[in-house]
C-alpha cells in the first residue's frame, strides 16, 4: 500500500552522504507530489530550519556527526517534525549472542 500526500506532509528533508541513494530517494518522494530538500551533512540544521519540513530522512551516521546529534537539534526548533533515521550499516552483525 502506497501512502498518500496527506499521511506523508507536503515537504521531506532528506539528509545522506551516499548522493545516489539521496537522489534515488528524492525522486522517489517527488513522485508523491512532495518539496523534497536534500542535504549531504553540512546544510542540514540550515535546510531544516529554513524550510521547516513536516518529514525528515536522516541518515546515520554522516561525515562529522551522527544523524542523532542532529535530530536532537532540530527538535528544538521542528518539535513536530517526523523523523525516520536509515542506515546501510550492518549494525546487528555487531551485535554478540
Amino acid at each position: 500500500m502506497r501512502p498518500n500526500k496527506k499521511q506523508l506532509g507536503n515537504s521531506v528533508l532528506i539528509v545522506d552522504d551516499g548522493i545516489e541513494a539521496l537522489q534515488e530517494m528524492a525522486d522517489a518522494l517527488r513522485e508523491y507530489g512532495l518539496r523534497v530538500y536534500s542535504a549531504t551533512s553540512a546544510m542540514t540544521l540550515k535546510l531544516a530550519n529554513k524550510h521547516r519540513p513536516e518529514f525528515i530522512v536522516m541518515d546515520y551516521p554522516l561525515p562529522h556527526f551522527s544523524g542523532v546529534e542532529t535530530i536532537k537539534a532540530i527538535r528544538i526548533t521542528l518539535p513536530g517534525t517526523q523523523v525516520v533515521i536509515i542506515s546501510a550499516l550492518d549494525i546487528l552483525s555487531k551485535i554478540k549472542p
